[in-house]
C-alpha cells in the first residue's frame, strides 16, 4: 500500500492506543491514527476522518464497542471493524462476530493486531466484506474469533490501536 491508511481508534486509554498503533505501524508504516472516546466524536470522525479501518475497544466508560460497531454498520458498512478487548470469553467473541465485527483481538495478544488489520484491509480490497466472504477467505473454515472452542490451546486474535485524540 503506497497511500496513507487512516485508522480510527475507539479507545479511552492512551497507552493502549499507543501500543496498538506501534503494532500496526510495523506492517503499515504510512498510517494516520485518530483516537475517539465518545459516540459523538465517533460519528463525526466517520465523516470527517473517513477511516479505512476501525479498531474499537469493547468497553469504555461512556461508550462501548458493540454500539460503535452498530453505528459503523449503519453509517459506513464497508469499513472493516476490529473489536479489541482486555478479556473476552467465547460467548462475547461469538456475539461480536454475529454483530458484524471483522475480527477481534485480545489486548494481551497485541502483537497479532498488525496481521488482523492487514487481513481485514485485504478482504475489504477484494470487494466483499460480507461475513460469508470473510469466512471463505479465511485461512481456516471459521473467522479467527469464532474459532475459540479450545481457546486455551489455540492462539487468539489481536488488540488495541493508538493515536492522537480528537481535538
Amino acid at each position: 500500500m503506497n497511500e496513507t491508511t487512516r485508522i480510527l481508534v475507539v479507545e479511552d486509554l492512551p497507552t493502549d492506543a499507543e501500543l496498538g498503533e506501534r503494532e500496526v505501524r510495523l506492517v503499515l508504516p504510512k498510517s494516520e491514527f485518530l483516537r475517539v472516546e465518545s459516540r459523538e466524536d465517533f460519528l463525526a470522525s466517520l465523516d470527517s476522518f473517513r477511516p479505512d479501518i476501525i479498531l474499537s475497544d469493547f468497553k469504555l466508560p461512556n461508550f462501548d464497542g458493540l454500539t460503535a460497531l452498530r453505528l459503523a454498520q449503519e453509517f459506513a458498512p464497508e469499513i472493516p471493524f476490529i473489536m479489541i478487548t482486555g478479556s473476552m470469553n467465547e460467548d462475547t467473541a461469538v456475539d461480536c462476530m454475529k454483530a458484524g465485527a471483522w475480527d477481534y483481538v485480545i489486548k494481551e495478544h497485541i502483537k497479532r493486531l498488525g496481521t488482523a488489520v492487514l487481513n481485514a484491509l485485504e478482504q475489504k480490497n477484494q470487494g466483499d466484506g460480507s461475513v460469508s466472504s470473510r469466512r471463505r477467505n479465511s485461512a481456516s473454515p471459521m473467522p479467527t474469533r469464532a474459532r475459540t472452542r479450545s481457546s486455551r490451546s489455540m492462539p487468539r486474535s489481536r488488540a488495541s490501536g493508538g493515536i492522537r485524540p480528537k481535538s
